[in-house]
């Protein structure tokens, strides 16, 4: 008998986790965008372990059997909500009804009035349970076993007072500490699937900024090697964010013109956080070569250290500087033009 107390707490219990986790797992879906796909996914997973655990239960005593179905049912009333509670009330009230026996009235009240506690004690916290705390958690197993209880009110009354007798310590005692532990579970996922939508929103709204800047930005690692890229670098080179990661500064460059040892170097001191920048001759996909003025900064980048690049196409400044610089050379010719000829008038004017 002992051993088969432990074998089912243990089955019980790994399939209770197993529903945490799998909980989780649908929340994270980010194929899955309607709200109530993912409900009934959570659904239909609530009454299929629900049913597992009901089929795997472990005996107290002869004709008294205990399993965690009111932990599981009570805690998707208080964490999934009504669509998926109402789901699973509906497979294990059939999968019980179809077991049949003589508590078959009291198994079906039981995951009714669990799942109902759940979904009402969700309702007052106006859905807020990501800020319940671990004596409430308790103070609901308590109240959820006490509704437990009540069921054995459906027994018939040849056996309802030995199994009210027989169960009523370790339900009260053993159940509600699985209920916390369960939703400590749950709480904890919820904290971190908080954690990891805000990152993606954050990772997002960086992402946006960075692609509405008209120059290059893209992460390297210690070796040089691309590790992001935003929309400006493709512009500036012509290849795509894939084609652009893991390459070095060799395929940057334009041939001849750059000192890659010396470029290499600057981003080690960058990697190691000093700021760095400097002249560079890029090359784009379309063969065409391009000065460039280039800036690292040290960062971090899914936790590693990383540099920043940030790469200014200079064409047209320089360009411009050539232009303004002709044009100089050009004033300054016309000028000492204009000055020989002057010059060369008054002498001969001054000469009869």
């Amino acid at each position: 008998m002992g051993e088969s107390i432990f074998l089912g707490l243990v089955l019980n219990t790994a399939l209770l986790i197993a529903l945490g986790l799998i909980y989780n797992l649908i929340r994270g879906l980010t194929a899955i965008t309607n709200r109530y796909v993912k409900e009934t996914l959570i659904g239909l997973s609530t009454g299929a372990i629900g049913i597992a655990i009901m089929g795997t239960p472990w005996v107290l005593m002869e004709g008294v059997v205990f399993d965690t179905r009111s932990v599981l049912i009570s805690i998707s009333g208080m964490f999934f909500g009504t669509i998926p509670t109402i789901i699973g009330m509906v497979m294990m009230a059939l999968f019980r009804l179809s077991s049949g026996g003589s508590g078959v009235e009291m198994g079906i009240a039981t995951v009714i009035v669990c799942g109902s506690i759940g979904i009402v004690w969700r309702k007052v916290r106006e859905g807020k349970v990501n800020k319940i705390s671990l004596p409430e958690l308790y103070l609901f197993g308590i109240v959820v076993h006490l509704g437990m209880m009540l069921c054995t009110l459906f027994l018939p009354e040849t056996s309802r007072e030995f199994i009210f007798k027989s169960i009523s310590i370790p339900v009260l005692v053993i159940y509600p500490v699985a209920e916390l532990f369960l939703g400590w579970m749950l709480l904890n996922g919820e904290e971190s699937f908080k954690t990891r939508i805000a990152l993606v929103e954050s990772e997002s709204k960086f992402r946006s900024l960075l692609d509405t800047v008209d120059e290059a930005i893209y992460l390297l690692d210690r070796e040089g090697r691309v590790l992001d890229s935003n929309k400006g670098a493709e512009r500036m080179f012509g290849y795509s964010n894939s084609e652009l990661l893991n390459q070095g500064a060799e395929f940057f460059a334009a041939p001849g013109k750059n000192d890659i040892s010396k470029v290499n170097q600057l981003t080690q001191s960058a990697f190691d956080g000093e700021p760095q920048s400097f002249e560079f001759w890029g090359k784009r996909k379309n063969g065409e070569v391009f000065p460039s003025f280039v800036k690292l900064y040290p960062a971090n980048f899914n936790d590693k250290k990383a540099v920043i690049t940030l790469a200014i196409d200079v064409s047209e400044r320089l360009k411009h500087e050539l232009e303004l610089r002709e044009a100089k050379e050009r004033a300054e010719s016309a000028n000492k033009l204009k000055s020989n000829f002057l010059a060369n008038m008054s002498h001969e004017l001054r000469t009869p």
